[in-house]
């Protein structure tokens, strides 16, 4: 079985009255000759159409480059055609070298539809609506209706030109700011139906009366200009026959039927009607749209103008339902939450649109046409598939997976894009009667997605932040359980420090006391000896004997000192008071420093490990007073409250540099150290490690007044 002919068509908009009269014409003649039509939407998505297109499997193209003007430019659009070299191509309405083209005849009409303003009517004040700038058809009837009113009106001022790209809407708010600047035109010559319908209305909004005040006049003769209120005078543009012979053109390229030729231009023709100033007699086409063919009882006009009534009525509650519906359809799509619900109420939504076919596919680039997509929905007749999260992945260039559904032959490819973000495409079957449903189902569509997308990349990227959060977590449980195994470690091997300090310290003092000490007192006795025999006896040397004596005696009673200071042994048997006092009475008068201790009621320290270390802190500040300080007076107090037990030993000397701490005032420049923010020093570092033992804290004044160490330790 031979693959069906698949002929693409390349337009603006699926919903212009022009090019869906063109379009219409070409699925006439597609239909009896078996070819299927895809028509491309090129507005709005830059280059995506002719990306889409060449990426696809086509038989043939069809491209109406008069309709692209306002969104791409002529040198654009024929670098896209230029793409398209292996298969049958033919471009509607503009000429492009070395592309054959099918259009219709754009000059002379407007010449004879200006003569017709001017000579019949009396207009002589112009206003012309152009296309899109540099659109070739558009500047040809530019050109024609500026000759034309030169040559009929040399000394009248020639006419005003505004270009509204042959957009409805930028008529209308062209001509309405005219009207607010004061409006002084009789005729408005529109380059094509839409701008002409959109002057009707900004005009007879104002109360400015067409036909009567202003004459106005369109091109193409689109539906829309039949049914207009007045009745558009025009210029009648063959669009369905545009739109067969472009198909009649690809076939016969491709030896499906006999050869047809491209060239020649298609006869238009001036319709005449109310918009002017006419009562015109009716064309073979007005008598088409009544009941009957225009047989039967009653005024033809009368019956006519019934007939626009009505078609305007059913227009305005068609326009009434698709909004009401569309509504609905919104709503539901700005309420899914996730790509599976916005897909199943797209797909609803496109089923109560009495679409038959309807095929949503996604790239995964996001700016471009890719290779391959991913279908993620499907409504036919079998019913609805949704295919998310994953889709289905196919090759781009059979358009859907399989192909197109062979039943049937006609279809619209609207592109999916928002903004820069080119997210895939929508493939719907023809049979909707409203054909602006399509542009707005894709819009709608395009930002549900968009939407859904950026809130699924959020949840994964909250879901990916969640798992490294875990995972760094476990890292800091894991680090964390380290470091305090490790601080607990280098605690133990402190105090085992502290322990074999403290050992060491007894053990010799427990020597100097017992052994040092004993026998620099025997060496004194000996001396003592030794000196009474030389005296008696007379000898020279009897004083040196006393000086060996005295020196032994000396050194003794400065090794028992150094002992106590290692082995405290008053601290064994009375306590950290005994030997607190005990101490500084060894230290009094040392340097010429005066030496008071200040001791509060009842002060006791039940706990011998914190006893022992709060002794050895305040005998390391003690000696660091008395070493460095050059202080008169030294101040060893002892206090307690319920919660804590404190020792200072302050000094009024000279006081040491410390690393600054922010200044309580302006004039006090004392400063304080505690922890590591102490001053180095070997001394300093012990009372530090000391008070960490006992799980207290020692903190450090300096001034010019003099150095104060605290240790404060729970009780």
């Amino acid at each position: 079985m031979m693959p069906p002919l698949l002929i693409g068509f390349l337009a603006a908009q699926f919903d212009d009255a022009y090019q869906n009269a063109v379009w219409t014409g070409a699925v006439e003649e597609a239909a009896s000759l078996g070819a299927t039509l895809v028509f491309y939407v090129t507005a709005g998505s830059g280059g995506f159409a002719f990306d889409l297109a060449l990426r696809n499997s086509l038989s043939g193209l069809i491209v109406m480059t008069n309709s692209m003007g306002t969104s791409l430019s002529r040198r654009a659009v024929a670098d896209y055609l230029s793409r398209f070299s292996g298969i049958p191509l033919v471009s509607i309405g503009i000429d492009f070298p070395g592309i054959p083209g099918v259009c219709a005849e754009n000059t002379g009409c407007v010449r004879t539809l200006t003569e017709h303003l001017v000579n019949t009517h009396g207009r002589r004040k112009f206003l012309f609506l152009a296309g899109s700038p540099g659109h070739q058809e558009g500047l040809a009837r530019e050109a024609e209706c500026i000759s034309t009113l030169s040559a009929l009106l040399p000394d009248a001022d020639p006419p005003v030109v505004y270009a509204c790209d042959f957009l409805e809407e930028k008529a209308y708010e062209r001509v309405t700011k005219l009207i607010s600047s004061g409006f002084s035109y009789d005729a408005v010559v529109a380059a094509n139906d839409q701008m002409a319908l959109g002057a009707i209305r900004a005009l007879e909004e104002y109360g400015i009366n067409v036909p009567a005040d202003v004459s106005v006049t369109g091109y193409d003769n689109t539906e829309d200009s039949y049914y207009s209120i007045p009745a558009l005078t025009t210029i009648r543009q063959p669009m369905g026959e545009l739109g067969a012979r472009a198909v009649r053109y690809v076939l016969a390229k491709l030896d499906m039927i006999n050869g047809q030729s491209a060239a020649g231009p298609l006869r238009s023709s001036c319709v005449m009607r109310n918009s002017c100033g006419c009562r015109s007699r009716l064309s073979t086409d007005e008598y088409a749209l009544l009941p009957g063919g225009g047989r039967g009882r009653g005024s033809v006009r009368e019956r006519l103008t019934e007939q626009r009534l009505r078609y305007q009525l059913a227009q305005r509650v068609r326009t009434e339902a698709r909004f009401s519906a569309l509504r609905d359809f919104e709503s539901g799509l700005t309420v899914s939450l996730g790509m599976e619900e916005l897909l199943l109420s797209f797909a609803d939504g496109i089923r109560k649109q009495n679409i038959e076919f309807c095929a949503l596919v996604l790239f995964d680039s996001g700016v471009r046409v890719s290779e391959g997509g991913r279908l993620m929905m499907i409504s036919d007749s079998k019913g609805i598939r949704i295919l998310a999260p994953n889709g289905i992945c196919f090759a781009v260039r059979d358009i859907l997976p399989g192909g197109l559904p062979p039943e049937l032959v006609t279809f619209v490819c609207e592109p999916l894009v928002f903004a820069s973000d080119v997210l895939g495409y929508l493939v719907c079957s023809t049979d909707s009667r409203d054909r602006y449903l399509y542009a707005v189902l894709r819009d709608q569509v395009s930002a549900a997605l968009k939407r859904t997308m950026l809130l699924e990349e959020e949840r994964n990227r909250e879901k990916a932040l969640e798992t490294e959060v875990q995972n760094r977590t476990l890292e800091l449980s894991l680090s964390n359980r380290k470091l305090t195994e490790e601080i607990a470690r280098r605690a133990e091997l402190e105090r085992e420090l502290i322990d074999i300090s403290n050992n060491i310290m007894t053990r010799i003092g427990q020597d100097i006391h017992d052994d040092l000490c004993q026998d620099m007192a025997g060496i004194s006795l000996l001396g003592e000896m030794l000196y009474s025999t030389l005296r008696r006896e007379g000898h020279p040397q009897a004083e040196l004997a006393a000086t060996i004596t005295e020196t032994a005696s000396e050194t003794a009673k400065h090794a028992k000192q150094i002992a106590r200071g290692l082995y405290p042994a008053e601290f064994a048997s009375n306590g950290i008071l005994s030997a607190v006092r005990q101490l500084v009475s060894s230290r009094q008068g040392i340097a010429g420093a005066r030496i008071r201790l200040e001791i509060q009621e009842g002060f006791f320290v039940h706990n011998s490990e914190k006893a022992l270390q709060l002794y050895r802190i305040i005998q390391e500040a003690l000696g660091n007073a008395l070493r460095h300080s050059g202080a008169s007076e030294i101040r060893v107090t002892l206090s307690m409250n319920r919660e804590v037990i404190e020792v200072v030993v302050s000094d009024n000397g000279s006081g040491f540099k410390t690393r600054p701490s922010v200044p309580k005032s302006r004039g006090d420049r004392s400063s304080s150290v505690s922890g590591s923010s102490a001053p180095s020093g070997m001394g300093l570092k012990i009372m530090k490690y000391r008070a960490n033992v006992i799980g207290g804290s020692i903190g450090i004044t300096s001034n010019e007044r003099g150095t104060a160490v605290r240790c404060r330790v729970s009780r």
